[in-house]
């Protein structure tokens, strides 16, 4: 085996391993949400029956990453928080808020950005969205913190 096979295969274990830590950090404090992101990486090729992709794994692994940096409260009720797989193989995370508010973030495969919509009434039924790219985890977790506290 070449040293830069050996590398590789290193570096993906080691990508692997840390995931799995995460993962099971976020098991700890929300079972539920853990179990429904297992079920979303089990998913295989036409899913849903219309040939959407596997889901990312680096999708799975940014989602898992961001729940973790935030306020587990913010998420801890299973009703809180809905992971959905996307046919491009990339992943959604809803909340639907009190105040009539609900963020969504689309995770693409490749995880490089995240786009967010963020919609909400007023008491007279006038509804406002704001939306946008994040491609900074501070970003992210600004938006998260600032919305869901």
């Amino acid at each position: 085996m070449s040293t830069k096979t050996h590398d590789v295969l290193t570096a993906n274990a080691t990508e692997r391993s840390s995931y799995r830590v995460a993962l099971d950090r976020l098991r700890e404090s929300c079972p539920q949400i853990a179990e429904r992101i297992d079920y979303i990486a089990a998913l295989g090729h036409d899913w849903d029956g219309y040939g959407a992709r596997v889901i990312s794994p680096t999708a799975i692994d940014k989602c898992v990453r961001l729940l973790n940096t935030i306020d587990r409260s913010l998420y801890s009720q299973a009703g809180d928080l809905f992971v959905a797989p996307m046919a491009d193989g990339g992943l959604e995370l809803e909340w639907k808020l009190v105040f009539s508010k609900e963020l969504a973030l689309l995770i693409p495969p490749d995880a490089k950005v995240v786009q967010y919509l963020l919609t909400s009434s007023d008491r007279n039924g006038e509804t406002g969205a704001r939306e946008g790219i994040l491609s900074e985890e501070a970003e992210i977790i600004d938006l998260l913190s600032s919305v869901l506290a």
